[in-house]
């Protein structure tokens, strides 16, 4: 619950907040962003856990979508953590997300199977092949692939040593994109 000692209303706590966030450099998106999910919850003092849930039994009985309440829930955190370290709240309070159906993502599947069982004639389309297998097999970028180097591949174990974002050098492991880079390099020796 707000502390007593504290007049100030819910609203000029809030803009407290905003301006400490953007002195922090917080872009104004998510500034926007924890306005929004302030406005939705409807907050008043004294604030407490109770308030907080019965707001989120609301938008739930309003039809608002537990995606959508998740999405509130974890952006209106940084506000109450803020409310509990300078002294407003007695207690830390705590949101929990509610739990959501978790949907599968639908995939190109049809795609990547077309694409897998291509039956490549030149050695163009063996290298074609061989780099849409690995960005599908491994999921690198594309630039991640195109500087892959045979130092940065370790066929007996299936791995790649990939550069990505930062100059970071990750590894990754590999099912059948390395079997078909495999037969691209033996090609590619024969033809040398």
């Amino acid at each position: 619950m707000i502390s007593k000692a504290n007049p100030n209303g819910i609203q000029v706590l809030f803009d407290q907040f905003c301006k400490r966030s953007n002195s922090s450099k917080t872009s104004r998106r998510t500034l926007s962003i924890y306005l929004q999910s302030f406005k939705a919850f409807n907050l008043s003092l004294p604030l407490t856990q109770a308030q907080l849930n019965s707001e989120i039994v609301r938008m739930r009985q309003e039809g608002k979508n537990p995606n959508g309440i998740n999405a509130y829930i974890r952006r209106l955190r940084p506000f109450l953590r803020f409310l509990f370290e300078n002294g407003h709240l007695r207690e830390s309070l705590k949101l929990k997300e509610l739990k959501c159906e978790e949907k599968q993502m639908r995939t190109f599947s049809d795609h990547i199977r077309a694409i897998l069982s291509y039956k490549p004639k030149t050695q163009s389309e063996h290298r074609l092949l061989a780099l849409l297998t690995l960005l599908t097999d491994t999921g690198v970028r594309i630039n991640e692939a195109l500087t892959l180097t045979r130092g940065s591949i370790d066929f007996e174990n299936l791995l790649l040593d990939v550069k990505g974002k930062g100059s970071k050098v990750t590894t990754k492991n590999s099912t059948t994109c390395l079997w078909r880079l495999c037969l691209v390099k033996t090609e590619c020796e024969l033809h040398d």
